[in-house]
């Protein structure tokens, strides 16, 4: 399951601007401290929205922002085709509750660990099926510190994967670290910029029985 509640009929703009940043404020504790951050969240062709965080804050705006750590780029189609499995079927939602000490990417604690990564990487899901079309490939590019600042950052690195390991991944039963390295896994590019995303984002989702 995911870790906070989406509620049926909530729009991508409901979700950025305020479901997220209501479960933002509920999951982070005052004791994660606080690790100042700004992202860019670009749907294409015409979504985007500047996300700033500060401790237990969240704030979205519609938008954009040059100047911002962290710059996040997919296409409106395919985050709305997640969503709707999301709040509907959850094809693409781990069963059963989510790992003991699992936190939200926008944690002061994973964002410490997010900003000592450089680079540009692409995440693919080769057989996307959840929307009742025939299984394709979907991708976001995140880039984080110096790449963020570019309007169309290329990818340092590949990381292209299928369903059933993403699931693996968020359900905690495989490390995002040690995916690199399964067969059902490939990365395309400089493996050293996959590696550290891999291992910034081994906080979110610690591996059960690890």
């Amino acid at each position: 399951m995911l870790p906070f509640e989406i509620p049926p009929g909530t729009t991508l703009d409901a979700l950025v601007t305020t479901v997220i940043p209501e479960a933002h404020a509920r999951m982070v504790p005052a004791s994660a401290g606080k690790e100042p951050f700004a992202c860019v969240v670009e749907l294409e062709p015409d979504l985007s929205w500047l996300v700033t965080l500060d401790g237990q804050k969240m704030t979205a705006r519609a938008g954009s922002e040059k100047n911002v750590d962290a710059r996040i780029r997919s296409r409106r189609a395919w985050a709305e085709a997640f969503l709707a499995d999301w709040t509907g079927e959850g094809k693409l939602v781990p069963k059963g509750p989510p790992p003991e000490g699992a936190i939200l990417i926008s944690d002061p604690r994973a964002l410490k660990r997010l900003r000592m990564v450089t680079g540009v990487v692409e995440l693919a899901l080769r057989d996307f099926d959840a929307d009742g079309e025939p299984p394709r490939r979907v991708s976001m590019t995140v880039a984080v510190g110096g790449p963020a600042r570019k309007v169309e950052p290329d990818p340092d690195v590949v990381i292209e994967t299928g369903s059933a390991t993403y699931l693996r991944v968020l359900s905690g039963e495989l490390a995002p670290e040690d995916a690199l390295a399964d067969g059902d896994v490939t990365v395309t590019g400089k493996r050293l910029v996959a590696m550290q995303f891999a291992l910034a984002l081994s906080a979110l989702v610690p591996k059960k029985g690890g």
